[in-house]
């Protein structure tokens, strides 16, 4: 192999290292908007999950003090023992 055929061999193998690494620059800019968007997703999720926390609290409040007036309405009912 002479000097010009390796000059050759290394610019094509620095071309195609360029290609390999601007597809990996492409692949890793896609991922890093994907990361941002599922960030987001979950920090959605969370905000709901919050605020469905709170409801569920207050809904249980609720029913328990129903079914506490219920029961004493029924034990006010019963005849003396």
């Amino acid at each position: 192999m002479n000097l010009e055929q390796a000059h050759n061999d290394v610019v094509e193998a620095v071309k195609d290292i360029n290609h390999y690494v601007t597809m990996m620059y492409g692949v890793v800019g896609k991922q890093g908007v994907d990361i941002r968007d599922i960030k987001i997703g979950v920090r959605s999720i969370d905000e709901r999950l919050t605020a469905l926390d709170t409801r569920l609290t207050t809904l249980e409040q609720n029913v328990n003090s129903r079914f506490d007036r219920l029961e004493k309405l029924l034990l006010d009912r019963l005849p003396p023992a």
